[in-house]
């Protein structure tokens, strides 16, 4: 491989002429550093963008509220032992169920604008809470079946 070399560098060893002058001043000069910088210097912006993004997108993710989520399927969970365990009629799981359901209506209505307020997920929990004491209720109210 072949280096590039500069006529300037050697017109000290040559002698200062007027055409090694001339020549290079005319000389484009073949720099790599400037362009790395430009480089180092997007990326570094990218990356800040993506790093905001990423915070936006965190606080945005609230919407997905891991506790109320846990307990929407423990609560159907429950449900379901209680159908299989006689312990609710089929009648008292169905209405469990439409419960469930409104619930979950309920909470896509408060996502919908894309985040849920703290007023919001208050209300969800104590939906939640009601529907947790109707399934206890349901499932030791003595009726088998």
């Amino acid at each position: 491989m072949q280096k590039h070399v500069n006529p300037c560098a050697l017109q000290a060893f040559k002698g200062s002429s007027q055409t090694n002058r001339t020549l290079c001043r005319k000389l484009p000069i073949k720099s790599t550093g400037g362009l790395v910088m430009k480089k180092s210097i997007v990326f570094g912006i990218m990356a800040a963008v993506l790093l905001v993004m990423g915070a936006g997108i965190a606080c945005a993710g609230s919407i997905n509220d891991s506790g109320i989520n846990r307990r929407e399927w423990r609560q159907e969970r429950r449900i379901d032992q209680g159908l299989a365990s006689g312990r609710l009629t089929p009648w008292e799981a169905r209405a469990l169920d439409r419960e469930q359901s409104r619930i979950r209506y309920i909470e896509a209505q408060m996502k919908s604008d894309g985040y849920l307020t703290s007023r919001e997920r208050l209300r969800l929990h104590h939906e939640l809470n009601v529907a947790s004491r109707n399934i206890w209720r349901l499932n030791h109210n003595g009726y088998r079946w």
